[in-house]
């Protein structure tokens, strides 16, 4: 009796999560929504941050200054970078004809 074993071709790895199969559609939501979870993400803690720094030396800093300084710098960092790194896997995987 002979073993047959099936050849599968290597995928790119993320931290263990195969992200080599995914399309440029799917390359660009999926950058997109990490974009969207880092602004959010972020925006929520530095409120938290602002309210205990306003609280504690009772300082005058609005909360506009977490979204526009801190959150959107945030959300517009982590949307290019994933966007190079999976877009840099896509044409990878075309270019090689896999």
């Amino acid at each position: 009796m002979t073993a047959i074993t099936a050849i599968t071709p290597r995928t790119t790895r993320i931290f263990g999560i195969p992200a080599g199969d995914f399309g440029l559609f799917a390359s660009t939501l999926i950058a997109v929504a990490l974009g969207f979870i880092a602004f959010f993400a972020v925006t929520f803690l530095s409120i938290f941050g602002l309210m205990i720094y306003n609280g504690a030396g009772h300082h005058r800093v609005t909360l506009d200054t977490s979204y526009k300084l801190i959150g959107l710098p945030a959300g517009v960092l982590v949307l290019v970078v994933s966007y190079a790194l999976l877009l840099g896997i896509w044409l990878r995987r075309r270019l090689t004809g896999r």
